[in-house]
C-alpha cells in the first residue's frame, strides 16, 4: 500500500513539474531555507518554469516556511461579463 501511495505521489509531482509553463496568474512566493518539507529548489523551479508576467520569489534564510499566494480567475459562462474574481483566503476562514 505504501509502495502504491509513493509512486502515485512520485507521478502527480512529475505531472505537476511539467505544467508549470500553463501558470499565467499573477503569484508571489516566500520560501524559507529551512523549510523541511517544501525545498527551496521547487519554489525556484516554480518560478523559473511558470508563464506568468507578473510573479515574485522571495527567499528568506533560516526559516521553516513556504508561503504561495495566486489571483485565480474564475471560468464564466457564455455571456457574463466578469470573467474572473480575486480569490483570498484568510488564517482562520473555513474552508
Amino acid at each position: 500500500m505504501l509502495l502504491r501511495w509513493l509512486i502515485c505521489f512520485v507521478d502527480t509531482l512529475t505531472e505537476l513539474r511539467s505544467r508549470f509553463g500553463e501558470i499565467t496568474c499573477p503569484f508571489y512566493v516566500q520560501q524559507g531555507t529551512d523549510d523541511k518539507i517544501c525545498d527551496a529548489a521547487g519554489s525556484q523551479m516554480l518560478y523559473d518554469n511558470a508563464s506568468s508576467t507578473n510573479k515574485r520569489l522571495k527567499v528568506c534564510n533560516k526559516l521553516r516556511c513556504v508561503i504561495v499566494v495566486m489571483k485565480s480567475v474564475a471560468l464564466a459562462s457564455p455571456g457574463e461579463s466578469d470573467l474572473g474574481r480575486e480569490k483570498t483566503r484568510r488564517s482562520g476562514d473555513d474552508i
